[in-house]
C-alpha cells in the first residue's frame, strides 16, 4: 500500500504546496517533521487542523492555541490513522504518542490525557507534556518549546 497524507483543510497548506509565503499561513518545519514521522509510521494519516490563522477559525483553545497564535501552525491535529478514527486513546494514538516521544524536544505537548484516563490507559512520556483535549482527534503541538526534533 502506497504512503496517504490525507489532509480535510487544504487551505491550511495550499499556499505552502504552491511555494508561496502567506503571512499567517505557515505551518513550523517541526510540525512538517512530524507528519514525515507518521507517515513512518503509518499507511495512511488523516490531518484535520494544523493552522487555524490561515483560515480564521477560532476554536477550541481560541487564540491561544497552537493552531493560532505566533502566525499558527505549531500545532497538528490526527483524526484518521490507517484508515481508524482517532481518540487519543486507541491503539493506534498510542502507537504514535510512543513513536514520537523520544524525538521531541522537550516542552512539546500531546493532548487527550483525560481520553486517556477515562479508558484507563496511562502512558509515560519523556518529551511531551500531556493535557486535556477532546477525544476525537490526536493533537501534537510545538507552541510552547524552541527546541527541535533530534534524529532517530
Amino acid at each position: 500500500m502506497s504512503k496517504r497524507l490525507l489532509i480535510v483543510t487544504v487551505i491550511e497548506i495550499r499556499w505552502i504546496a504552491q511555494g508561496q509565503a502567506v503571512p499567517d499561513c505557515g505551518v513550523d518545519v517541526r510540525i512538517l517533521q512530524v507528519l514525515v514521522l507518521a507517515l513512518q509510521v503509518f499507511d495512511q494519516v488523516g490531518v484535520s487542523d494544523i493552522n487555524r490563522k490561515c483560515t480564521g477559525q477560532i476554536e477550541g483553545a481560541g487564540t491561544a492555541s497552537s493552531h493560532y497564535f505566533n502566525g499558527g501552525g505549531l500545532a497538528v491535529d490526527f483524526y484518521r490513522l490507517n484508515g481508524q478514527g482517532v481518540t487519543g486513546a486507541d491503539g493506534n494514538s498510542i502507537r504514535l504518542i510512543t513513536a514520537l516521544d523520544p524525538v521531541m524536544p522537550a516542552g512539546a505537548r500531546v493532548g487527550q490525557v483525560a481520553c486517556r484516563a477515562e479508558a484507563g490507559i496511562t502512558i509515560s512520556t519523556s518529551h511531551f507534556t500531556q493535557f486535556d483535549d477532546t477525544c476525537n482527534h490526536l493533537h501534537i503541538d510545538v507552541g510552547f518549546t524552541d527546541g527541535q526534533l533530534s534524529a532517530r
